[in-house]
């Protein structure tokens, strides 16, 4: 049954309005009774949505995903999105309208990333009998006998593609507000800067934040990529050409630990934070006093020098 929320979604809102050529079409279908991935295949074939080995993307039952097997390595494989009768599911297929080649290249990379893992599992499985009949090649089991958690051991370059994947953003903006948003100069960014917003684009990836968005609130926060304008012209820019410039720029943050066989660690994490409330416009309660004071929402920058060695997700 279609979530209430998504029955009263207000396509006008910034964060979801890009969408709307796609969403109230799918939710149309979905409202009179047809499954969610039914209704999402014909927005699919409007789209041409193609995988990144060029088949056809379409829509599948979860039920279609068979046991033992990634999410990511299934879709790579197949070109089938198992889907879910789910807001979060609705918005992931939303950005595979939006934006078809970044999310391909998303779950190619992610795919390549698991079959990476399950060959080295299997290479020190080998030289340590006791855990080969714990190792399979479609499973995402690690080694018998390790730490109970180590399902959940993604690596730095999986985790920071998930990030993007359920929470990026990616913004095209002037060097002054993207200086201030990464030195966490918050007033300047959202308040001495904000005729400069009117010219940004804001480009939501993130599914998982246009399911939060559904019930705004003022401390979601987006992990962010700074994208170029694609062109040189001052006219208007399509998805397409969007889409192409938001896969560059998250190859080109991700390009060293992609490198393979040879893939070099993260040594930092690669995405900026943006509070997305804070966006000019965004939430009416920008002019109250004190709004962008409030430290637990914009937070001010971290001790100079520090690197983030680790790269966690908190999905």
């Amino acid at each position: 049954m279609i979530a209430q929320a998504l029955l009263t979604i207000d396509w006008q809102a910034p964060w979801f309005k890009p969408f709307e050529p796609w969403g109230a079409e799918v939710l149309a279908r979905w409202s009179m009774g047809q499954s969610l991935s039914q209704a999402l295949n014909g927005a699919a074939q409007n789209a041409g949505l193609h995988s990144s080995a060029a088949l056809p993307v379409s829509f599948v039952p979860q039920e279609a995903l068979p046991k033992g097997v990634a999410y990511e390595t299934f879709i790579e494989q197949t070109a089938q999105v198992p889907t879910r009768e789910h807001p979060h599911d609705f918005f992931n297929a939303m950005s595979w309208c939006r934006t078809p080649h970044t999310k391909a290249f998303i779950g190619a990379a992610q795919a390549q990333a698991i079959e990476r893992q399950q060959a080295a599992c299997l290479t020190s499985a080998m030289t340590s009998p006791e855990t080969v009949s714990a190792v399979s090649p479609v499973s995402p089991v690690y080694l018998k006998g390790s730490n109970p958690r180590s399902e959940s051991v993604r690596g730095v370059l999986r985790d920071a593609l998930t990030l993007i994947d359920e929470s990026g953003v990616f913004l095209s903006c002037s060097d002054a507000m993207w200086t201030a948003l990464c030195e966490r100069r918050w007033t300047d960014l959202f308040v001495k800067e904000s005729a400069g917003w009117q010219a940004a684009q804001v480009h939501l990836v993130g599914h998982a934040l246009l399911e939060k968005l559904l019930r705004p609130y003022k401390s979601i926060t987006a992990q962010v990529l700074r994208v170029t304008r694609p062109g040189v012209s001052p006219g208007p820019v399509s998805h397409a050409q969007w889409d192409g410039a938001i896969k560059a720029a998250l190859t080109e943050a991700l390009s060293e630990a992609m490198q393979w066989p040879s893939p070099k660690p993260l040594g930092h994490k690669p995405f900026q934070v943006l509070p997305l409330m804070g966006i000019p416009g965004w939430d009416p309660g920008q002019g109250a006093p004190g709004y962008y004071e409030d430290t637990g929402v914009f937070r001010p920058a971290s001790v100079p020098g520090l690197e983030i060695k680790v790269l966690k997700s908190k999905l």
